[in-house]
């Protein structure tokens, strides 16, 4: 016997439950896929709009129909109470799911609000560099109350010319906009020797400056990415054997161009060796470490600086946020 050419058996969909399942999804269909209205669909069908109104409430009793309100700020929520759960940290904010904004932009915009709130009146923030700092910048409010807080440079400026904010501007900006003041340093961040590390790190701006940024009472600071990708921070610095030598040694993030490995512990190398800036192993003592980033591939590092409790509480952006809960369950 060719399937193909059979007849149909006689009585197939003769099934009267069948037959009334198959209008209700016909109407429900035409109701919340086609957008017509329970009149047109009352014309199409032959039956009146009552009974077309009592199909839909049947569909939807029946789950033909089902209706969900999807929340994505609960989404966003869930995920914020699963990080502070698992990494045992009470401050997580991930900003909005599937948004069309620059998210560097709406972390940088969620940490600035997040500060103009926890910023008291006497109080003093250390704040590092990069694209991260410049966003959270550029977010600040314009009418914040004036509070007395000191705004301290944690690691040494950048090259002139260099893309990303320098720390002085940071925090001078930052000052300017909660009316207090700045305490900054004139060394670069990454010394073209160790000897010439130590020099400046024992001038007296530097020094003082260093006090003060392991004094602090909130320290704002980016992750980086391990090395496969080194950022401006490091340029004309990391070479080919830097980086032999940093995943020799299990490099899988950096914070103040410092590096640590999957525990979060801080891997001495000669790179490290050239920082003019606070070292990282004093983030331990600082009451509230904030660490901003955006994008998966950061998962390792966020993961590994909270772990080693380099950082106690994170602003980030969905991305991040899912693939470190994700990362975190391996």
């Amino acid at each position: 016997m060719s399937i193909g050419s059979q007849s149909q058996l006689p009585g197939w969909d003769a099934d009267p439950d069948r037959g009334h399942a198959q209008q209700l999804l016909s109407v429900a269909r035409r109701y919340y896929e086609d957008q017509m209205s329970q009149a047109e669909i009352a014309t199409v069908i032959g039956y009146s709009r009552p009974t077309v109104g009592r199909l839909l409430a049947q569909a939807r009793r029946e789950g033909i129909v089902q209706i969900q309100v999807d929340d994505p700020f609960e989404r966003v929520s869930e995920l914020e109470r699963i990080l502070a759960a698992r990494f045992e940290i009470n401050q997580v904010r991930v900003t909005s799911i599937g948004s069309t904004h620059d998210p560097v932009a709406e972390v940088g915009a969620a940490c600035a609000e997040i500060l103009g709130r926890v910023v008291a009146p006497g109080m003093s923030v250390g704040l590092s560099t990069g694209r991260m700092h410049r966003a959270v910048v550029g977010h600040l409010k314009t009418d914040l109350a004036p509070r007395d807080s000191t705004f301290v440079q944690l690691v040494g400026g950048l090259p002139e010319g260099s893309p990303i904010m320098d720390g002085r501007e940071v925090c001078q900006r930052f000052a300017a906009a909660f009316g207090g003041v700045a305490v900054t340093m004139e060394a670069p961040l990454m010394a073209t020797t160790k000897r010439e590390a130590r020099s400046y790190q024992s001038l007296p701006d530097v020094a003082r400056s260093l006090a003060a940024a392991a004094a602090v009472d909130i320290a704002v600071v980016g992750v980086g990415a391990g090395f496969h990708h080194p950022t401006g921070v490091f340029d004309q610095v990391i070479s080919t054997r830097h980086i032999r030598e940093l995943r020799r040694r299990g490099a899988v993030g950096h914070i103040l161009a410092q590096f640590f490995d999957h525990d979060g512990a801080v891997i001495a190398n000669s790179v490290q060796e050239l920082v003019v800036g606070l070292r990282i192993e004093r983030l331990r003592s600082i009451p509230h470490v904030i660490a901003v980033a955006t994008g998966a591939h950061k998962a390792e590092a966020l993961a590994a600086a909270l772990r080693g409790r380099l950082v106690d509480a994170v602003v980030l952006d969905y991305p991040a946020a899912r693939a470190l809960a994700d990362y975190n369950k391996r």
